[in-house]
């Protein structure tokens, strides 16, 4: 449920899953500029009222939208790949990734937007709502998990865009994979159409697309190989914790991108509690490559020693797991020109 005030982190770093605005910090740059801020305005000649299809039905959107706000990361990336300023979105003040600011910095130079955009974070337990400002017009939470009970309440606020038909649900234990997720691609549609965009939503994805075809080709030995991406729940180095993700994960889509294949005996569907490694240590011995999230260097021999022999074994930094974990089309690119090439190394 949306709500104004103290901003609070997600307790999951670099995620997007499970994310609802817990605060709304407005800055008196951004009070005083919320008058003056050009609308965000269709680009591609899309009219309006626009009705979009999601999750939870449809949502109307009666006219062009100028205060946005990006319930997670995903959306808030697509925006700015949009050339649009979101009115609210995760990490906007002094942790907002520097490529995140940059990008940000260049759409207000090149549109000459006055608007800073206000800090929203994110938890499930928020019950009131407290109006302060002028209040956004369009709440977008298509890349990410969203409950029903809060699109709802959020709905009272502003149009709720929430995530495609057939995703957004949080993962059942012990997985801490979203495997709800929606592919990176149909969440850019969506926003594009949401915010009269889109066109340049379909060339975003037309162009990321195009790079995961180039890289493929330079890349032709990583085609066919068998690969998962594993997670270790608290950090815990032991089979027992070690979840495998599912087929419709971004960091499972991300290595499919790429020509690699899943194993089917450890896939899971939708809903289904992730198998463990320790469920199926034979199979995870038949990988060629396993991929393991937000490891710290020094403790990716000991995450070897706890699996089966047999599959390489790649630890991604901080940075690489949150690109993985929320892949945008801002992020996917520079994702393209390190991780293939290290996996490749690694495999050789």
């Amino acid at each position: 449920m949306l709500r104004y005030g103290r901003a609070v982190r997600s307790p999951w770093p670099g995620s997007h899953i499970g994310l609802r605005i817990t605060g709304l910090v407005l800055t008196g740059s951004l009070v005083g500029a919320c008058g003056a801020a050009g609308p965000a305005t269709p680009a591609d000649g899309a009219g309006f009222p626009v009705t979009v299809a999601h999750r939870y039905g449809e949502t109307t959107v009666p006219r062009a939208p100028e205060r946005i706000v990006a319930l997670n990361r995903g959306d808030r990336d697509v925006l700015l790949a949009l050339d649009i300023v979101p009115y609210g979105m995760p990490d906007a003040g002094p942790d907002l990734p520097a490529r995140i600011a940059d990008r940000l910095a260049e759409v207000r130079r090149r549109t000459g937007s006055p608007t800073v955009p206000v800090e929203a974070y994110t938890q499930p337990s928020v019950v009131d709502v407290l109006p302060v400002a002028p209040p956004p017009d369009l709440l977008l939470a298509t890349a990410g998990a969203l409950g029903r009970e809060d699109f709802d309440a959020d709905r009272a606020v502003a149009p709720v865009v929430g995530p495609p038909p057939g995703y957004g649900d949080s993962p059942p234990p012990p997985a801490r994979f979203g495997d709800g997720d929606a592919p990176w691609q149909d969440s850019t549609r969506l926003v594009g159409r949401a915010v009269g965009r889109p066109a340049q939503a379909e060339r975003l994805v037309l162009d990321t697309e195009a790079r995961f075809a180039d890289t493929r080709a330079r890349f032709p030995a990583l085609s066919g190989v068998t690969a998962a991406c594993v997670h270790f729940g608290s950090g815990r180095a032991t089979e027992s914790h070690a979840v495998p993700a599912g087929p419709r994960t971004a960091c499972s889509r991300f290595l499919a991108g790429l020509g690699m294949r899943g194993l089917p005996a450890l896939e899971t569907g939708p809903g289904e509690p992730g198998r463990t490694v320790a469920d199926r240590p034979d199979d995870v011995g038949e990988l060629d490559l396993v991929v393991i999230d937000d490891t710290p260097e020094g403790r990716v021999a000991v995450i070897r020693d706890a699996l089966p022999p047999g599959p390489v074994v790649v630890g991604l930094d901080e940075r690489e797991n949150a690109v993985l974990a929320a892949p945008t089309v801002l992020t996917l690119p520079g994702a393209l020109d390190i991780l293939p090439e290290r996996l490749a190394g690694a495999l050789r």
